[in-house]
């Protein structure tokens, strides 16, 4: 039997609407993240230090009562979102400085509200000016655990990650980002190898495909001096 040939015109109306649904499929599955990259390895670090963070949450410390051989560093909330909208910690300046006369290692965090990168810029210059040249011995960590940043795609939580961390680092101050497992799945694996990953996962063990340089492995520490439930981390800086 003679096949009758297809027109142009029939062509076109079957098979282009398939072609764009098959585009819009595959960018869809560009944009999500790897899950399974952060569930099918665990991490195989040995800890060289214990430490903690602490906010404004944790109210007045008495630092002369930390334990500073057991403690080896603390990580220190600057604040949250940029000089127009956030606001310093209010115990910023008496925490670092007191951390620092009881001997322990100092390492800040910043936690982000940006919706894009112009915001996470302004979120890192507002850091910057609160240090003011301050010196640390670990990274500037990038906050990235709002549930703001929940309805973000892969690639837009990618340029507001790196936005803040490279304005960071033009300041020559090391970097880092904070997320549990699952934020940091979106984000790639380019970003996550340039900057220090400090990981939330409360387990036995985190769940991670890469290197890490702290594990907060509870938010319900008791420390002496401390009032509060505190965060408590493990590090993995040779420096500890």
């Amino acid at each position: 039997m003679r096949h009758r040939r297809l027109s142009n015109k029939f062509l076109t109306v079957v098979f282009f609407p398939i072609i764009i649904l098959l585009l819009m499929f595959a960018n869809f599955l560009i944009d999500q993240p790897s899950h399974q990259a952060f569930s099918q390895q665990k991490m195989m670090q040995t800890p060289t230090g214990l430490g903690f963070d602490v906010s404004e949450h944790q109210q007045t410390i008495n630092w002369k009562e930390i334990d500073n051989s057991t403690y080896r560093f603390v990580i220190i909330r600057t604040g949250y979102g940029d000089a127009f909208t956030g606001a310093i910690d209010q115990y910023f300046y008496e925490n670092i400085k007191q951390a620092k006369q009881q001997g322990l290692k100092v390492g800040v965090y910043h936690y982000s509200y940006a919706m894009n990168a112009q915001e996470a810029k302004q979120e890192a210059e507002f850091v910057l000016s609160i240090l003011d040249g301050i010196q640390l011995d670990l990274p500037v960590y990038f906050d990235f655990e709002d549930p703001c940043h929940d309805t973000l795609s892969s690639n837009e939580m990618n340029k507001i990650a790196n936005a803040f961390l490279t304005t960071i680092k033009d300041s020559h101050y090391t970097t880092g980002i904070y997320a549990n497992s699952d934020r940091l799945s979106f984000l790639s694996s380019q970003l996550l190898d340039q900057h220090d990953i400090w990981i939330a996962s409360y387990g036995k063990e985190p769940i991670y495909a890469g290197e890490i340089k702290l594990w907060q492995y509870t938010n319900q520490g008791k420390i002496a001096g401390i009032s509060t439930d505190v965060d408590i981390n493990y590090g993995y800086y040779p420096s500890l």
